[in-house]
């Protein structure tokens, strides 16, 4: 997800109004969210074979993927993506 950091900047003008830095954050960050969470449940981020030995390392522990190729989830575990498995 990539949420946009904060920007030490005037929120609204002397008027009341939002800047426009602030109105594009607002909509970089609601487009992020409604893009991947929703009532019915969180998106976790798809990546392919390729792209998954790529993007792990020890830093992103915990973090969950769906591999497009094999159409699973799989959790980061000590820097390396392994699947997920259910019974």
């Amino acid at each position: 997800m990539n949420i946009p950091n904060f920007i030490d900047a005037n929120i609204v003008d002397k008027s009341g109004n939002l800047t426009p830095t602030w109105k594009q954050i607002f909509i970089n960050l609601f487009s992020e969210l409604q893009g991947k969470a929703s009532d019915d449940g969180i998106v976790a981020p798809p990546h392919t074979n390729s792209t998954i030995p790529i993007i792990s390392s020890e830093e992103k522990q915990g973090a969950i993927v769906y591999n497009t190729d094999t159409h699973k989830l799989m959790i980061n575990e000590n820097g390396v993506y392994k699947t997920v498995t259910t019974t």
